[in-house]
């Protein structure tokens, strides 16, 4: 399960400080709950289970600094609605790191062109 969070700990400042985390990228918004929920809900949720882990909803919910306090109790996101959307988060982290981590290692790896000079030309003499 640690190793799930890596990619979100990558994005966390060495101070520990999660108020400047933001979602690299655009990931998928969220439909079908009682409650609207915006990409604020989705930083807010992970800021939480930085701090008290993955499965501390109510703890997370609860906590006015993240802002969830005033989602309806009765309604969905519940926990276990908050648990899917935390592991899609984290996979979407995961893939985001990935991508980033593929792309800097190909532009390492790519032969260097040099603009504006000519073909090589073998002469036959």
């Amino acid at each position: 399960m640690q190793s799930d969070l890596e990619p979100l700990s990558a994005l966390i400042p060495a101070d520990g400080d999660t108020r400047s985390l933001q979602i690299p990228g655009n990931p998928k918004q969220q439909k079908g709950w009682d409650v609207e929920w915006y990409i604020d809900d989705d930083v807010a949720l992970l800021r939480g289970v930085y701090r008290y882990g993955l499965g501390s909803w109510e703890a997370i919910k609860m906590d006015p600094d993240y802002g969830l306090v005033d989602k309806d109790k009765n309604k969905k996101p519940q926990g276990k609605h908050l648990q899917a959307r935390c592991e899609f988060l984290l996979k979407y982290l995961a893939r985001h790191a990935r991508a980033k981590e593929l792309k800097a290692k190909k532009r390492q790896h790519s032969p260097k062109k040099v603009l504006g000079s000519p073909p090589m030309v073998r002469s036959w003499v």
